[in-house]
């Protein structure tokens, strides 16, 4: 019984929180910038880092459940209310367009923000690292476009794509506000 307190107090909480837009202000003038996105798809989202000339590479996080193995009727997240379940890292490979911006599929929006580039650098090697260590459970879903593995951490209602956004943006020296898990993003000035 108090687990269930504590999810349905969590619902309450984050739903009076879905008005709110998750703030993000990066670093006021980064040493030799370079321009990350996030890929807003309105049902997801997932963040643009660019890789070599002429290419970013594309990371998204979800359930793997939900995201990897296409279990998504409504009645399939009934069990994230009460149980965290395993998530997915995912990635793809991007070509850019003749102005440097990568090609997206259809997006709601695209947000850029300017980082240092040494710590975009850092997240993408983090990512690669993190992807490699669970190649072996690698699958690609053909709906989505992305290859995805196990992620070691556990996707739940306090920890979604936007969460992990969330983090990755820290590590590029971003601060982000308290509304992490919120879909509705905005950038505002350092």
């Amino acid at each position: 019984m108090p687990r269930v307190r504590i999810v349905l107090g969590f619902i309450a909480a984050t739903a009076g929180a879905t008005g709110c837009a998750m703030r993000i202000a990066p670093p006021a003038n980064p040493r030799d910038p370079v321009t990350v996105y996030i890929a807003d798809y309105g049902y997801h989202a997932s963040l643009l880092l660019p890789d070599e000339p002429g290419v970013f590479q594309e990371w998204a996080y979800g359930w793997w459940e939900w995201f990897a193995l296409n279990r998504n009727r409504w009645h399939d997240a009934l069990t994230l209310l009460l149980f965290p379940g395993r998530g997915a890292l995912g990635q793809r490979t991007l070509p850019t367009a003749d102005d440097g911006t990568p090609l997206l599929p259809p997006v709601e929006r695209r947000l850029a923000l300017r980082v240092e580039r040494e710590k975009a650098a850092a997240l993408l090697a983090r990512l690669r690292a993190e992807y490699a260590a669970e190649v072996a459970t690698e699958v690609y879903n053909d709906q989505l476009d992305l290859h995805l593995v196990h992620s070691r951490d556990p996707y739940w209602m306090g920890y979604n794509c936007n969460g992990a956004i969330a983090a990755w943006l820290e590590r590029l020296g971003c601060r982000v506000g308290l509304a992490r898990q919120v879909a509705v993003f905005e950038i505002v000035t350092p």
